[in-house]
């Protein structure tokens, strides 16, 4: 983990911390760059499905950010490239990463990822590095893009 006085060396570091953590706040008002208060979020909530529990997002679209908190931790990141309604996320990656990286970019840094989803019919692509909780979305549909750009990442616990 980060030292508690300083922003997130990693956006790793956000995760199972817990809302109000004084870490978030830090690393959020050094984000924005305006030297104040730490933005404020605008909340939406998802309810519970088969697959996951029910979550609390905390989206910072000036910033690109999002948290998704399930009982009051961080379980999840998403950092955005200008998308969905989101500013493009200026902050530091973990792993070497870069929003202006492509696909073919991302497999020579980090190798074949763990799993594949989408594409076709199926929606955009997006590639999952479970070890290093990393899932990157793609805007393009094909596979055989390989200068297909990041859409968004998300950040979550190593598998």
């Amino acid at each position: 983990m980060a030292n508690e006085g300083n922003a997130v060396s990693s956006l790793l570091d956000f995760i199972n911390r817990r809302e109000g953590d004084p870490l978030i706040g830090t690393s959020l008002k050094q984000l924005s760059g305006d030297g104040g208060a730490p933005p404020l979020a605008q909340k939406s909530s998802f309810v519970a499905l088969k697959s996951r529990p029910p979550c609390e997002y905390h989206n910072y679209k000036p910033l690109g950010l999002s948290l998704c908190f399930e009982g009051s931790k961080v379980q999840a990141v998403h950092v955005y490239n200008g998308t969905h309604g989101y500013s493009a996320y200026q902050g530091e990656l973990p792993y070497g990463l870069r929003m202006q990286m492509r696909g073919i970019d991302i497999v020579k840094l980090l190798g074949e990822p763990d799993e594949k989803m989408g594409g076709g019919r199926g929606g955009p692509i997006s590639i999952a590095y479970k070890g290093q909780g990393i899932q990157v979305n793609f805007v393009g549909h094909e596979w055989e893009d390989k200068h297909n750009i990041i859409d968004s990442l998300t950040i979550h616990e190593p598998t």
